[in-house]
């Protein structure tokens, strides 16, 4: 019991944990401060609204100041303030929601750093005091999620807007607006981020700060406000200043420099190269000079062709309009930066060009990237035209290189020089130095000429010319490359020296040939080269690898050389001998008819010689590489294996006589044939599909067609087997009462077969509650018997009774036929192929049926090796549900009850005695029949009451309970007595009692303290009733049983009787729980 309480109070713990956890785990979220007709207070001790310092004047807010607070509401009514309070360093994070704070408001921030959002437009007015007042080391920063948010502010007349600290502006828009000689801002210094600063004086622009300490801090965003410095990005200056006045100029960065620079006559202050991309402070303002745009580096062009001819371009991007150009020189064209009116600028001198992207109002020119226009080639140099000659003829003569001259300057030839070629291919002439003047052409000074007696091929040689300029030692370069050509010379041909190409007749083979060689060229000694069918040439007269049986053409001529090209060929045609081939539908070889042949390769070696060309392929040679060899030649050939036969499934006959056999799992490549006699089949013909319908009982064989390259497979043989042959049919029987005479009903046999009769071997039950009547053992053809019957047997018990009966026949038609008789050649041997069960199921071959059990599993073998399958004269069966329910008998009512015995509780009837017939015990019932009783005692009644009595027997196994008897019984109960404790018995109250004492079974038979003299009573002197050890009825016990029956009638008003009553609750209690306890 402790470890139970123990188990209450850790859950009732861990339950209130839990709710503490998830309420600490709750996101923390801002308090909402609404701003109305009092002042918000917000300080380090305390939140609420009033005056902190006046108890009764203030309403404090539950809150935590780390999750911030959402301020919102109107001041429109009167001047309230927002008062915030903290530590210095501490931070408090405010929203400010379309907050209106007028007549006379202000925020008063007396310590810590507070960081405002702006959601919508808010505003602050003060009219005698400054819009925000925070100390020197508080910070006030503005920001807003995009850029809607936006406060205005406005302090008094003479008054900062804001006075104090330092702010800085995040994001959205913060609109200072002072009156008087006040200042927007006053305080350490207010840096912009982002977002938009704006500072008004009356509705005009002012200064943001006319004194001498406040800072202005630009980093971002914009600034709307009068004396700022800007930014001149088209004259890469400071503008907006003084003109003639001078400016402290600092630079905000590492190693930058203090300076003081005045302004020119427009305001303006050039802005330094290392100022770019870096902070600088002009006075007590701070701005960011950007950096310029990086260089273009989409820019293309071309260089000038030759020289003096200024036609080199530029090329710039789609956007040409915002770029500009100039030459590097100071000297060249255009010498500033000019804006191209082309997407191409042309006419371009050689030299060196800027390119950059133009400044705008808002970004600085870019880096400009270097475009060079190189000078155009000097010097032209034209190489001599030397017409091709043909091998043996004699050299062309000397032809001048042309140079021209395209430069302004005079060009002095210094020298020629062999790049590539051989010395040898060329002879030169020159007389240098020579001179060309300006735009002038010297074809005299440089001769070629190709030397005499070259061999054929194409001579290129790459000369350098070094030159100079007029008036520079600096020497110049050109390069000429000249090509000169000798063809090859034509031979005379094999005919023209009347040779002629042939072969030996014993040198053909079915896949080589070899001709008789020629002699070389006399004239030239070009060696013969041969092809066969216009391949490529070989210097070999034997040719290998050729197709058999087949007509080549064989050519020869002389090669060509080095000088010669090839000559013309002569030809002849050759014809190969037959190879030996496989016949894949025959299965034969093909040979050369009389020729022999010596076969090995399958494990022996054996000599062939058919007279028909046609060999049979022997059953070793499948599967095996054979070598064929004859006098002249050797041969391989490869016997593929026969394929395996197919595995088709079939589906019999369903009734004699239907034809409708199927054959499935087949393909279109396959082809079947019927047995119709002994070794006797149609022929092979076209499966056409994946099954075969329509087939009569039948042994089939089944295989893969054979191809051009595959043989047959082997075969599958099929049976189809012939259709039931019965149709057996029997009466339901109806339900049989138990104990009922068994009633037969007729088997009807029906023999199906049109043509043959049918013996009858056996009818038989699967069941032993059903006994069989013989009848006819012979029907003709379609014919019926109804001379068989099946019975249920006697005294059957009640249940349901399904078995199989099963009609056993033989078919005439199955015996074989005499004409038939012992054409089996080898009765032991099974072909090849799939048994089929008689149901028209899927049967693949190797099991017995049930038509058939002794069925054997079947081999598939080549062609040609089939033996004859019949199907063997079997027994076959026909098997039809039978089913017999028996229900339960009914059985007779038994008598009208008769009384025994009675007290004013309970009333004893005479025990009527079993059924007779169906051994049922009697029931009883008080009620007319509502409830019934094995019991023909009633106890617990009422004193003085009637009741009616009925009787029935009971359900048993085989019948259903009887009617109610035909009569019934009214007994009334006695009436009570006064110091009836125990109830008032009848005459014979002693005798029953005593009767029924041996049960022990009394209700209340063990009293507590139950020492009656006389405790004999009803439920016995060693009764094992609920609550009593000495028997429910002792008269003069004070047995807790005469307790419990006062207390029932009410005499409850002794007072000893309450307290002996809850002692004795008390004691039981505890008993039950100590020995539960226990038990635990």
């Amino acid at each position: 019991m402790k470890t139970k309480r123990t188990f209450v109070k850790l859950f009732v713990m861990a339950c209130f944990l839990a709710v503490l956890w998830s309420g600490n785990t709750k996101a923390a979220s801002p308090t909402t401060l609404t701003m109305g007709n009092k002042d918000i207070y917000i300080g380090y001790d305390k939140v609420g609204y009033g005056d902190p310092n006046n108890p009764t004047a203030f309403t404090e807010v539950t809150s935590d100041i780390n999750d911030g607070y959402i301020i919102t509401g109107s001041t429109m009514a009167g001047g309230h303030n927002l008062i915030i309070n903290l530590n210095a360093g501490t931070n408090l994070s405010l929203t400010f929601r379309s907050l209106e704070m007028a007549s006379s408001s202000h925020i008063e921030i007396r310590g810590g750093n507070v960081k405002i959002q702006l959601e919508g437009i808010s505003s602050v007015t003060s009219v005698d005091n400054h819009a925000i007042q925070q100390p020197a080391d508080s910070t006030l920063t503005f920001l807003s999620s995009g850029s809607s948010g936006e406060i205005k502010l406005k302090g008094g007349n003479g008054k900062n807007t804001i006075n104090g600290g330092t702010v800085i502006i995040e994001n959205g828009t913060v609109t200072l607006n002072k009156e008087g000689n006040g200042n927007p801002f006053e305080g350490e210094s207010i840096k912009i981020k982002n977002g938009t600063l704006n500072c008004y004086d009356g509705g005009k622009l002012t200064e943001f700060n006319n004194g001498n300490h406040a800072e202005l801090i630009i980093e971002g965003g914009k600034v709307n406000a009068a004396g700022l410095v800007g930014i001149s990005y088209e004259n890469d200056s400071l503008k907006d200043l003084k003109s003639g006045t001078s400016y402290t100029v600092q630079g905000v960065y590492t190693g930058g420099e203090t300076s003081t620079i005045t302004a020119d006559n427009q305001g303006m202050i050039g802005i330094k190269a290392e100022w770019f991309g870096k902070p600088l402070k002009i006075d007590r303002q701070q701005i960011t000079i950007p950096n310029r745009p990086g260089k273009p580096n989409i820019v293309k062009k071309t260089d000038e062709t030759v020289a003096g001819e200024k036609d080199g371009t530029i090329t710039f991007p789609a956007n040409y309009k915002l770029m500009q150009y100039k030459s590097a020189s100071s000297t060249g064209i255009p010498a500033d930066w000019t804006v191209p009116l082309y997407e191409t600028i042309e006419g371009l001198s050689p030299g060196d060009y800027q390119v950059r992207a133009q400044a705008t109002a808002t970004a600085f020119s870019s880096e400009y990237t270097t475009v060079t226009i190189e000078k155009g080639r000097i010097l032209t140099i034209n190489a001599p035209e030397f017409n091709s000659i043909t091998y043996g003829q004699a050299a062309p003569s000397s032809s001048p290189v042309s140079i021209q001259n395209h430069d302004a300057n005079t060009v002095t030839i210094q020298a020629i020089k062999w790049e590539s070629g051989s010395k040898d291919w060329y002879e030169l002439t020159t007389t240098f130095p020579f001179q060309i003047n300006t735009k002038d052409t010297n074809n005299s000074g440089i001769l070629l000429k190709p030397n005499e007696g070259l061999d054929a091929g194409t001579y290129t040689t790459k000369f350098d010319i070094a030159f100079t300029l007029d008036g520079s030692q600096t020497p110049e370069h050109g390069e000429v490359t000249v090509t000169f050509t000798v063809n090859k010379a034509d031979q005379k041909g094999p005919a023209d020296h009347n040779q002629t190409l042939r072969a030996d007749a014993n040198k053909i083979t079915y896949n080589s040939v070899i001709l008789e060689a020629l002699e070389p060229s006399p004239d030239t000694g070009s060696k013969v080269n041969y092809r066969v069918d216009g391949g490529p040439w070989q210097e070999s007269p034997e040719f290998k690898g050729l197709s058999s049986n087949e007509k080549h053409v064989f050519e020869a001529c002389y090669a060509a050389t080095k000088n010669y090209n090839i000559s013309p060929s002569i030809s002849t045609e050759v014809t190969t001998e037959k190879a030996a081939t496989i016949l894949y539908d025959t299965n034969q070889l093909d040979v050369i008819s009389g020729r022999e042949y010596e076969i090995s390769g399958y494990g022996a070696t054996k000599k062939y010689t058919s007279d028909t060309g046609l060999i049979d392929i022997d059953e070793k040679w499948y599967g095996k590489t054979l070598t064929l060899k004859d006098f002249k030649s050797t041969q391989t050939l490869k016997v593929p294996a026969l394929p395996k036969a197919p595995t088709p499934k079939s589906k019999d006959e369903t009734i004699a006589g239907a034809t409708d056999g199927e054959i499935s799992g087949l393909s279109t490549s396959m082809e079947f044939r019927k047995k119709t006699g002994r070794n006797s089949w149609t022929s092979w013909d076209a499966v056409g599909g994946k099954i075969l319908e329509g087939l009569e009982p039948g042994t089939y064989e089944i295989r893969t067609a054979a191809t051009d390259k595959s043989f047959a497979s082997k075969s599958a043989t099929v049976v189809i087997l012939k259709g039931r042959s019965l149709d057996v049919t029997v009466t339901e029987f109806e339900d049989m009462v138990y104990g009922s005479d068994p009633v037969s009903r007729v088997i009807t046999i029906e023999n199906l077969d049109k043509e043959n009769p049918v013996n009858i071997e056996g009818v038989a039950v699967a069941s032993n509650a059903f006994t069989i009547t013989d009848g006819d053992k012979y029907i003709k053809a379609s014919e019926t018997s109804d001379t068989w019957k099946v019975q249920p047997k006697a005294k059957l018990n009640v249940d349901t009774y399904a078995a199989e009966l099963t009609v056993t026949y033989t078919d005439t038609s199955d015996e074989e036929d005499e004409d038939n008789s012992g054409d089996e050649e080898n009765p032991d041997e099974t072909p090849g192929g799939d048994e089929q069960n008689p149901d028209g199921e899927q049967n693949p071959g190797g099991e017995g049926t049930e038509n058939n059990p002794d069925a054997q599993s079947i081999e598939a073998k080549a062609d040609g090796e089939a033996e004859d399958v019949e199907p063997k004269p079997e027994l076959r069966t026909v098997t039809v549900p039978v089913s017999l329910n028996v229900v339960k008998a009914q059985q007779d009512a038994p008598p009208v009850p008769a009384e025994k015995s009675k007290t004013a509780t309970s009333i004893t009837l005479e025990t009527i005695p079993n059924n007779p017939v169906s051994g049922a015990k009697a029931q009883y019932s008080k009620d007319g029949g509502k409830s019934w009783q094995d019991s023909p005692t009633f106890t617990g009644l009422s004193p003085d009451k009637e009741y009616t009595f009925v009787a029935r027997y009971s359900e048993t196994d085989n019948y259903n309970a009887s009617e109610i008897s035909s009569g019934e019984i009214s007994i009334t109960t006695d009436e009570k007595n006064d110091d009836d404790s125990n109830g008032v018995t009848s005459k014979d109250n002693n005798k029953n009692n005593n009767s029924n004492g041996t049960n022990g079974n009394g209700t209340n038979g063990t009293g507590t303290n139950g020492t009656g003299t006389n405790g004999t009573g009803t439920n016995g002197t060693n009764g094992t009733g609920t609550n009593g050890t000495n028997g429910t009825n002792g008269t003069n016990g004070s047995s807790s049983n005469k307790l419990l029956s006062s207390a029932k009638t009410g005499d409850l008003n002794n007072i000893q009787l309450w307290v002996a009553l809850l002692i004795g609750s008390y004691l039981s209690c505890a008993v039950i729980v100590k020995s539960r306890l226990k038990k635990f």
